[in-house]
């Protein structure tokens, strides 16, 4: 294995990219690794042939910089491999789907939904496609083709493999779907796109942009609405532990803290409450 590049990010952290080589472990192994390892243990693994772009890697971890490690097959194409984020990479985690996946509700709606529809002869278009669980319900609707549309690298690949396996007639894409170019308009658009009060994924923006370049006209989404309500809540603890805990910190005024600091108002929570905090009818 050795390094193939180092790029500065636009945040001023580092990103690796190694390529992997004959008799080298398996690629998967090296990407379990790529997320445990420490950076001296990586110093000692890569032998690399530019000593120049090594002395990179050394000084990054020196001068204390974040960085990341992207492991390249054989066959990968390190420039579209670049353009994965933190934000995609954040969906490799198996976890986050099999949490969306014990959704009942939420799944049981999608699969319920996409199997009410008359999909044949329709092609399909799944937007931030993940474990492929839209996708395959719209296969088993009767879908002619089903475009899935995943960034994440890992599960990109791993959802591919399910196509296969599930012998899906349709093409994944490992691509954001503002890079995608398709060579039809689709009949649906499918996605679930809908986070922590509704807006938390931020992928509202890819969905519209996606239903403005790729439906036809008189073409179907699901979801094709939501909607927000809002209620005035009454949670003394949560106050004390957000704002007034700076009151008073081990008999010391620290509210200067708190009111020169924004991020309580920027930062959303997802918090459990009862409902006898509401103040008033949701609107």
């Amino acid at each position: 294995m050795k390094i193939e590049r180092v790029d500065e990010q636009a945040d001023g952290n580092v990103k690796i990219f190694l390529r992997v080589e004959n008799g080298d472990d398996s690629v998967e192994k090296l990407r379990a690794l790529a997320e445990s390892e420490s950076a001296d243990l990586w110093k000692r693994r890569i032998s690399a042939d530019d000593e120049k772009e090594a002395r990179k890697f050394y000084n990054a971890q020196i001068s204390g910089k974040e960085y990341s490690v992207v492991i390249l097959d054989v066959g990968d194409d390190i420039n579209q491999m670049s353009l994965v984020d933190p934000y995609y990479n954040s969906y490799d985690d198996v976890e986050v789907h099999r949490l969306m996946l014990l959704d009942k509700p939420r799944t049981e709606w999608y699969m319920k939904t996409i199997s009410s529809l008359n999909l044949s002869h329709k092609s399909v278009l799944d937007v931030g496609a993940g474990s492929g669980i839209l996708s395959l319900s719209a296969a088993s609707a009767g879908a002619k083709h089903v475009h899935a549309v995943e960034a994440a690298p890992l599960v990109g690949r791993a959802l591919a493999q399910t196509f296969k396996t599930n012998k899906v007639d349709g093409s994944v894409h490992a691509t954001k779907v503002e890079d995608l170019e398709l060579d039809e308009k689709v009949d649906v658009i499918v996605s679930e796109w809908m986070g922590f009060y509704l807006l938390h994924e931020s992928m509202l923006d890819s969905v519209v942009l996606s239903r403005d370049k790729f439906l036809k006209p008189g073409g179907i989404m699901v979801p094709s609405q939501a909607k927000i309500f809002l209620s005035l809540v009454s949670v003394p603890n949560l106050y004390h532990e957000r704002v007034s805990f700076w009151d008073n910190v081990c008999g010391y005024d620290m509210s200067s803290v708190f009111t020169h600091s924004d991020s309580f108002m920027q930062e959303g929570s997802h918090v459990l409450i009862p409902l006898r905090t509401f103040s008033g009818r949701p609107f």
